[in-house]
């Protein structure tokens, strides 16, 4: 991760830092997940500090359920969700911070609403959501072979996340922001990527610490 400037919180503002469910909301090193009855295990319960709010995508990941094998050679797959904007922002819940996500999925999808419930679980602030009903929520297909390269095959032709316009952005909730988090997946494509660069406008004029993620 790289931070694109530095950020100084308040001693009232700063995050508790403690031990985070082994649960993650994203894939594991080893291309295999852990199963759990809940999703926001090892949250902290009380909410304090500067609000972060995290622009991206938000999706599936499909990983094997035996390590060390082509995405062809393996018996099933496990689904987990993922994102790297949105694993940040539920992390953030986790460790007793306030966070927002700003993103947007498929509306006649089970897995877009299943994400959306996963941010909801973790007390993340979804006002900033948009579902699409003309498109799917991405999928990810990963694994880690044995020999230590990552496999990855992607659906997004387009994804939801991919359709996101400037029209659907929640400006009020970015002001409320203290810190604005992104990733790049989001440049890649248009309209995403247009409205991704108006956010970035919109914070450059503006009083917020922004984070970049590679």
């Amino acid at each position: 991760m790289v931070c694109c400037f530095p950020v100084t919180l308040s001693e009232k503002g700063s995050f508790k830092f403690g031990k985070s469910s082994s649960d993650k909301f994203s894939r594991s090193s080893d291309g295999s997940t852990k199963s759990s009855k809940s999703y926001s295990l090892g949250r902290k319960s009380e909410k304090k500090g500067n609000l972060v709010v995290c622009f991206g995508e938000l999706l599936i990941d499909l990983v094997p359920t035996e390590s060390g094998v082509s995405l062809a050679e393996s018996p099933g797959f496990k689904k987990a969700p993922s994102g790297a904007p949105s694993n940040v922002v539920v992390e953030i819940a986790r460790l007793g911070g306030s966070s927002a996500f700003i993103g947007k999925v498929g509306d006649d999808d089970e897995f877009g609403h299943m994400l959306a419930g996963i941010l909801k679980e973790n007390k993340v602030e979804s006002c900033g959501m948009r579902f699409d009903a003309n498109a799917r929520t991405a999928l990810a297909f990963i694994t880690l072979r044995a020999y230590g390269e990552r496999e990855f095959m992607f659906y997004r032709n387009p994804s939801a996340d991919m359709l996101l316009t400037e029209d659907e952005l929640d400006k009020d909730l970015i002001k409320k922001a203290s810190i604005f988090h992104y990733g790049s997946i989001s440049l890649i494509e248009e309209p995403c990527r247009s409205t991704h660069l108006v956010t970035q406008i919109f914070c450059f004029n503006s009083p917020y610490y922004v984070f970049f993620l590679i």
